[in-house]
Parts: structure tokens; C-alpha cells; sequence
């Protein structure tokens, strides 16, 4: 029996949905179609399909690619803080799972509106928030990430710089997404076997197609890399079961 595979983050971009210019290049075009046939080769039965900054609040974009990926497949979208209980119950319906928030290096923390929305979601849905913040800035927001119910951080992180304040999160409870192996050096493969000792359930592996463009051999040596840097067992904790877990999937 072929072991189950999750893409933990990866985006699409359907030309039917307008994108917004924000302060990075406007993703091209990239289907269900094109993501498809990109993992054909990896094994994938499952995925995270993550909202980016440049598709806004609007949920056209998610809700399409959720229809046509089908099960296995679940979203994570960006909300204003005024979003109505009535909207969460819909998108949670549709196979939503987390809310995603985005911090860019240098703006002001709005740490209170992390813990209101993070604690709001989880609360009334069961979601999970999924941050995208600079490891540079795992320190300053430690107190606040500490007191969310439940908690994913992007690659981003993956750096010496803010590893301490990594790992104690992760033991805590947060879990790690790793995107784009390709290219690693020793110490970042050190980082993964740190986070894994610190939290077996932490690590998520996600192919963050189309915004790390890996070719589909690129993307095999990731895949090797990891079983090569964490071992069988672990491995496949990592490519299935933290996120089965985590995205609350429905395995029967």
C-alpha cells in the first residue's frame, strides 16, 4: 500500500480571479491543471492550498481551487477582523481549515490583533492561524505567539538567527513548515533535526509551488533529502501525519 503524501503549502493562481499589485511581483498564471501535473511524480494525496497577500480577502480564488483539487485538499485564507460568524461557519464548510497572517519586516506587530483573531477562529471554528514572519522577529513576538491555541509558522523562520525562540514555540506546541529544500546546507539540515527533537509532531513539508519554483526533480530531492536527514519513521510523520493531524483531515 502506497504511504499518503500532504503538500502543507502550496498556492493557485486561476486567471478567472483578479490579483492585487502589492509589493512583490503579481504571480502568473498556475491551475489546478499546472499544480497538478507539477507533484504528479511526488506522490501527493493531499495538500494546503494557502491564500496569498497578492489574492486579498476575496475567497473565489480558494473556494474554486478546493472544488476542483476535492478531498484531501484543505484552504487557508486571509480575513479582515470584521469578518461575520456567519462567513467563517461558510468557508469552514467549504474545507478552510486556518487563517493565514502575513507580518512584513519593519511594519508595527499588531500583536493584540494576532491574539483576538488567532483565539476568535479557533474558537469558533477550531481554526489554527499560520503565520508568515521574519525569523528576525520570532523574539519580540514569543510572549504572543506563546498564547495562541493553535499555531503554524511558514519557512520563513527556518533560520539560525531566530532558532532558540523556534524551538521553544515548537516544543510548545507550534508547528513548522518547510518549503524549498533544495540547496540546504548543513546547518539548515541541522535545524531540522532540532526541531524535530524539540516537537516529532512540528515538521510539515509543503512544496510552496508556484512562489518556490521547483522543477519536479527539484522537488524529488527534497523529498529524498528529508527521509536521507530524518530517518523513514520520521519522515513520513512528516510528509502525513502532522498534518493529518493538524488540518483536522478526514482519513476514514
Amino acid at each position: 500500500m502506497t504511504t499518503p503524501r500532504f503538500d502543507a503549502h502550496c498556492h493557485i493562481f486561476n486567471p478567472r480571479y483578479s490579483l492585487k499589485v502589492c509589493n512583490r511581483p503579481v504571480p502568473g498564471p498556475f491551475t489546478v491543471a499546472d499544480y497538478q501535473a507539477s507533484v504528479a511524480p511526488l506522490g501527493f494525496t493531499g495538500g494546503a492550498v494557502i491564500s496569498s497577500t497578492a489574492q486579498g480577502f476575496h475567497q473565489g480564488h480558494l473556494l474554486d481551487a478546493l472544488r476542483w483539487l476535492g478531498p484531501g485538499y484543505v484552504g487557508v485564507t486571509r480575513l479582515p477582523a470584521t469578518v461575520a460568524d456567519a462567513e467563517l461557519d461558510t468557508l469552514n464548510g467549504f474545507g478552510v481549515r486556518g487563517l493565514r497572517l502575513a507580518l512584513k519586516t519593519g511594519e508595527p506587530l499588531l500583536q493584540e490583533q494576532i491574539l483576538a483573531m488567532g483565539r476568535r477562529v479557533h474558537r469558533h471554528v477550531g481554526w489554527h492561524v499560520e503565520l508568515a514572519v521574519d525569523a528576525r522577529e520570532l523574539a519580540d513576538l514569543e510572549d504572543c505567539l506563546s498564547q495562541l491555541p493553535a499555531l503554524c509558522l511558514d519557512h520563513r523562520v527556518l533560520s539560525r538567527n531566530g532558532l532558540p525562540t523556534l524551538l521553544r514555540l515548537a516544543e510548545q506546541g507550534a508547528h513548522v513548515k518547510i518549503c524549498g529544500m533544495s540547496g540546504f546546507n548543513a546547518t539548515s539540515v541541522g535545524m531540522l533535526k532540532d526541531i524535530h527533537a524539540a516537537n516529532p509532531s512540528a515538521l510539515m513539508l509543503g512544496t510552496g509551488l508556484p512562489l518556490i519554483n521547483a522543477t519536479p526533480d527539484a522537488l524529488l530531492r527534497d523529498l529524498e533529502m528529508l527521509f536521507e536527514t530524518l530517518g523513514d519513521s520520521a519522515a513520513q510523520r512528516v510528509l502525513w501525519n502532522n498534518a493529518a493531524s493538524f488540518y483536522r483531515l478526514q482519513t476514514s
